[in-house]
């Protein structure tokens, strides 16, 4: 319900300003890669979960690419006010990996094997706004925030709400199309039921805009 809410509450905004002038819609493709900022808290079902934790790293023999890490790819479509405030929805693609050793919490498991690489993959739903402090110059300061809808593709009844918070710089390519490039803060609540995956991370952004002006 939450969800249908606040897609709700962003089309009737959209709605309202997309009679004023200045408005345009645009479309942007973007990707990024980063780093947890804290252990993974990782339970599928029942007393069964992952412990992780960063000493893990220094125990496993596939530490060529540094772990744990995320990899998102994505598309936001949405209005903009005079090219300097975005409003946006869309949909991206997360994988996130984390190394942890079974637990459980009712059961008494002991494991004696090493830590194990974890591949976690998530859908995730934006409502989110950037704000650029300039339009005119070379390189546009920006600030921004989003609030997302997930769920896993492989965890039935998987669902949580995760909040971003971006600082990046917008570069101009021509009169409709710029690049952004973001670092970004983010998280989720810890959620009461399982299952639950509970992360922070930190990480890069770039995404690549193009505005569709009025005829």
């Amino acid at each position: 319900m939450k969800s249908y809410f606040y897609a709700s509450m962003l089309y009737l905004l959209c709605f309202q300003l997309q009679a004023q002038s200045k408005l345009d819609v645009f479309l942007a493709q973007k990707g990024g890669a980063g780093l947890r900022t804290q252990p993974a808290s990782i339970y599928p079902e029942g007393g069964l979960g992952w412990s992780t934790d960063f000493k893990f790293l220094t125990q496993a023999t596939d530490t060529i690419i540094p772990t744990p890490y995320q990899l998102n790819w994505g598309i936001d479509l949405g209005l903009t006010w005079d090219d300097q405030l975005f409003f946006f929805t869309g949909v991206n693609y997360t994988a996130r990996y984390d190394r942890g050793v079974p637990v459980c919490d009712v059961c008494g498991l002991v494991y004696n094997g090493g830590p194990i690489l974890l591949r976690n993959y998530f859908w995730e739903i934006p409502i989110g706004l950037n704000f650029l402090f300039t339009t005119q110059k070379s390189i546009n300061p920006f600030i921004g925030a989003s609030a997302f809808y997930t769920f896993s593709t492989k965890w039935e009844y998987y669902q949580s709400w995760a909040f971003q918070w971006r600082l990046g710089a917008s570069i101009p390519l021509g009169q409709t199309t710029s690049f952004q490039l973001s670092l970004y803060t983010q998280g989720n609540r810890r959620a009461s039921e399982r299952p639950y995956y509970i992360f922070r991370e930190a990480g890069m952004q770039l995404s690549l805009v193009k505005i569709f002006r009025k005829s």
